[in-house]
């Protein structure tokens, strides 16, 4: 989050709060509307400019865009919501989390414990490799 709102600020000059973002309510919903203002405005600008170009569309044309239009911001206000509702679901998980990963840190460490475990490893490891060839030599004695 905060790598996209530093993107934001330094390509498209975007200041985006994101404590607001971090929440995951009403307050990163505008936010956000930070961001699809710019991205409707700029299409709204290239439909301009192709639309004194081209001739004049009937009225279910402009009709049929207005509804697709429509469609595609109901779609993305729904993605909005959802991706809200997940990052708050994760934004949840993270006092949890935090606790595991300060005591995973805090945790000193023991060579030998992490000698013998990449030593386990290699056996086993070595064993399925051992498994697999004397598979493939079963079935090259199968075939012949």
């Amino acid at each position: 989050v905060k790598s996209a709102a530093q993107l934001m600020a330094t390509k498209a000059h975007i200041k985006l709060n994101t404590r607001k973002l971090y929440g995951a309510d009403g307050y990163a919903v505008k936010e956000l509307l930070k961001i699809t203002s710019l991205l409707y405005s700029a299409i709204r600008s290239n439909e301009d400019t192709s639309d004194n170009y081209q001739d004049v569309e009937t009225g279910t044309t402009e009709l049929s865009n207005k509804t697709t239009d429509l469609k595609a911001c109901r779609q993305l206000a729904s993605e909005i919501t959802s991706k809200g509702a997940k990052l708050y679901d994760l934004l949840g998980q993270e006092v949890e989390l935090r606790e595991a990963r300060r005591i995973a840190v805090s945790r000193s460490v023991d060579i030998d414990e992490i000698e013998k475990g990449i030593e386990q490893s290699t056996e086993s490891v070595n064993n399925e490799v051992h498994r697999i060839n004397q598979r493939i030599d079963n079935l090259a004695s199968d075939e012949a």
